[in-house]
C-alpha cells in the first residue's frame, strides 16, 4: 500500500515538473506554477501518509518553491516546516534546522510572527539534545521576535531554556547574558519576585565560574531592584558571598541548602547545590576581565605580614645615647645598666656599646614599608 502511494506521488511530481517549463506543443508559454504546486501538494500528502520521509522532503521542498513563485509566502512556509518535520523523523537535525529557519523567515515575511515564534520554539525543543547551542540560539531568536512585538510577558520560558542550555554547555558568559537580559525585561514589567530569583541565579552562575568580584557586583546591582535586600533571595545571595569571602565551607554549604534555591530553575538549583568554596575566585573560565582575589578578608590576611617581635626598650637609648668618644658620666652608666638588664637578666652589656646595639635593632622599619605597599 505504501509503495503504491509512493509510486503515485513520484508520478505526480514528474507531471508537476513538466508544468514548470514552457511548451509550444502544450500551448504553455509560461510556467504553470499554480498547477505544479497543486500536484506537489498531492505528492507531499501521499508520501507523508506512506511515511516515505525522504520523498516527503523532496515533495514539500518543491512545493515551497512553487508557492514562492506565486508569492504565497504562508503556504511556502508551511511546506518548508513540513519538510523539516520529515527531516527530524530521519534524525537529520542539521537539515531540519535549515528547513525550520527557512520556514520561520517566510512566516515573518508574511507577517505571521506568532507562527514564526511557535516554529522556532518547537524547533529549539527538538534540537536541544543534538545541538544545545543552536537550540539556545533559536530560543533567543524567538525572544527577539516577541520583544519586537512588545510581548514582554511571553518570553520568560524561552529565556530560562536558553540560559539552562548555555549552562549545560559550560557557556557561562552566554548564560549570564541571557539571565541579565531576562532581568531587564522583568524589571520593565514589574515582576519583582521573579527578578529577585534571577539576581540570585546570576550570583550562583558567577560563583560557578569562580568570579567572586562579578558575583558581588551582581548582588550589589540587585539592590536597585525593589525589596531585593529584604527578600529571601537577597539574604541568600549576600550570605553566600560572605561565606565564600571568608572561606567558610560549612557556612557556604548551609546557605546553598536553603529552600530558596529549590525555587530557582532546575539547572540553576543543581549548580547551587554543587558549589564549593574555592581557593581562588579567578579561574580559567572566569567571566570577569579584572583579576579578583579570593576574598577581601583573605586578601587582607595575605598582604599583612606577621608582627615582628622587637625589643621596645632599646629605642630609648638612641635618643639619649652619649657620643662614644665622650667620657661617660655617672648618670649615663646608670641608664646603660638599666637598658642592659632588659636584654639579659645575667649578662650586662657594656655601656660603651649599648647605643650601637640599639641602632642595630631597627631593621623592622623596612618590613613595615613592604606591608604598606601590599595594602
Amino acid at each position: 500500500m505504501a509503495d503504491a502511494k509512493v509510486k503515485e506521488a513520484l508520478s505526480l511530481m514528474a507531471e508537476a515538473a513538466k508544468l514548470e517549463t514552457t511548451s509550444v506543443f502544450a500551448m504553455r508559454f509560461k510556467p504553470d506554477w499554480e498547477g505544479a504546486s497543486a500536484l506537489y501538494d498531492r505528492a507531499a500528502n501521499l508520501t507523508n501518509a506512506a511515511r516515505a520521509y525522504e520523498h516527503n522532503i523532496n515533495a514539500n521542498t518543491k512545493l515551497a518553491r512553487a508557492m514562492l513563485q506565486i508569492r504565497s509566502y504562508f503556504q511556502a512556509a508551511k511546506a518548508f516546516e513540513a519538510a523539516a518535520n520529515s527531516a527530524r523523523m530521519l534524525k537529520d537535525m542539521k537539515q531540519a534546522s535549515d528547513l525550520y529557519k527557512k520556514s520561520v523567515e517566510l512566516y515573518r515575511q508574511n507577517g505571521t510572527n506568532d507562527t514564526a515564534v511557535q516554529v522556532l520554539e518547537k524547533a529549539a525543543k527538538y534540537t536541544e539534545e543534538v545541538d544545545p547551542l543552536q537550540a539556545a540560539q533559536m530560543y533567543l531568536d524567538a525572544i527577539d521576535i516577541q520583544l519586537a512585538e512588545g510581548k514582554k510577558r511571553q518570553v520568560s520560558e524561552a529565556f530560562r531554556r536558553a540560559a539552562a542550555l548555555f549552562l549545560n554547555a559550560n557557556k557561562t558568559r552566554e548564560a549570564v547574558k541571557a539571565l541579565q537580559d531576562h532581568l531587564a525585561v522583568l524589571q520593565e514589567i514589574n515582576q519583582l519576585e521573579v527578578a529577585h530569583k534571577n539576581i540570585l541565579a546570576i550570583v550562583v552562575v558567577f560563583l560557578k565560574a569562580e568570579d567572586y568580584v562579578a558575583a558581588d557586583k551582581a548582588a550589589q546591582d540587585g539592590l536597585s531592584v525593589q525589596r531585593f535586600a529584604m527578600s529571601d533571595e537577597g539574604k541568600a545571595a549576600f550570605d553566600l558571598l560572605e561565606a565564600y569571602d571568608k572561606g567558610d565551607a560549612k557556612g557556604f554549604e548551609a546557605v546553598t541548602k536553603r529552600q530558596v534555591f529549590s525555587f530557582l530553575d532546575n539547572e540553576i538549583c543543581k549548580v547551587a547545590r554543587n558549589l564549593r568554596v574555592g581557593g581562588s575566585t579567578m579561574g580559567a573560565s572566569s567571566t570577569s576581565s579584572q583579576p579578583a582575589p579570593a576574598g577581601r578578608n583573605e586578601l587582607f590576611a595575605r598582604s599583612t605580614p606577621a608582627p615582628v617581635a622587637t625589643p621596645a626598650a632599646p629605642v630609648a637609648p638612641v635618643a639619649s645615647a652619649a657620643p662614644i668618644d665622650s667620657e661617660p658620666t655617672e648618670q649615663d652608666a646608670d641608664a646603660d645598666n638599666e637598658a642592659s638588664s632588659l636584654f639579659s637578666p645575667t649578662t650586662a652589656i657594656p655601656t660603651d656599646v649599648a647605643p650601637a646595639a640599639a641602632v642595630q635593632s631597627a631593621p623592622a622599619a623596612p618590613q613595615q614599608e613592604d606591608s604598606n605597599d601590599l595594602l
